[in-house]
């Protein structure tokens, strides 16, 4: 059985499972002790928290009760009831910063450059100290750039497609020559799907990533065929490049080569 969270989000619509997970946030946990029963073949893949960088920088006390405490909460109820594997969506930005001309890989020492990195982080490390406690494996996903139709307008292309939708045009992107590793909503849900069936042992962290380095301005104009290109102002942000390793993952999700 595949428990998830976060089914309406915009890797959630992606995965399939047998059950979805409406979190009452910050409790957390209480879902698995009330009503679900646990067998140890139960996935629990948990993608649901709050993912903009913004709002977690508003309101620190609340996102770091919802994606730190919670996320603890309902490993520590689901290993309790001897759940199988806890699937936790972690980010590519607990990396901070690629070095021009490598690509972060999972052995890469952590440098968190937001508030919503640095949970991420801690939310990581302290599952990791949690393993010894159990006998649920955990499966740690550090997710790329994520950017497709319909996505929220925390994401970028969701911004976009809210910015047209509103004003009838498209809006002027400043980070034009950030450097991403770009995927699409649909191919890392199913990769997510997929990882109920991969080997743990005990735990396992992963780069989701297509390992291919993107211009902002070359993923924009690939997807939206009408985006001016007036509408892109050279500059980058503070993390100019974020592009990852997937050699590990390419060993695990070997059925997805393309």
């Amino acid at each position: 059985m595949i428990l998830l969270t976060g089914s309406s989000g915009s890797i959630g619509k992606n995965v399939a499972a047998d059950h979805n997970l409406s979190l009452r946030f910050p409790i957390g946990g209480r879902e698995i002790e009330d009503s679900l029963s646990i067998t140890a073949d139960t996935t629990l893949i948990h993608l649901a928290g709050i993912s903009s960088i913004e709002t977690v920088e508003a309101d620190r006390a609340t996102s770091y009760s919802v994606n730190v405490k919670s996320t603890l909460n309902l490993f520590k109820a689901f290993a309790g009831k001897n759940g199988r594997r806890f699937i936790f969506a972690s980010s590519s930005h607990v990396y901070g910063s690629t070095r021009a001309g490598a690509f972060s890989s999972e052995l890469d020492d952590l440098d968190p450059q937001s508030r919503y990195a640095e949970q991420k982080v801690e939310t990581e490390q302290r599952l990791k100290a949690l393993a010894n406690d159990f006998d649920t494996e955990i499966l740690i996903l550090r997710i790329f750039s994520v950017f497709g139709p319909g996505m929220r307008k925390n994401f970028l292309a969701g911004r976009i497609e809210n910015y047209f939708e509103i004003n009838g045009d498209y809006p002027i992107i400043t980070t034009a020559d950030d450097v991403r590793d770009f995927s699409t909503p649909k191919k890392i849900g199913k990769y997510i799907t997929s990882a109920r069936d991969i080997e743990v042992d005990k735990v396992l962290t992963l780069n989701l990533c297509s390992g291919e380095a993107k211009t902002v301005r070359e993923q924009v104009m690939s997807t939206y065929c009408d985006f001016p290109i007036s509408n892109f102002a050279s500059g980058t942000s503070k993390i100019p490049r974020l592009v990852g390793d997937n050699h590990l993952m390419r060993k695990y999700f070997c059925e997805f080569k393309e």
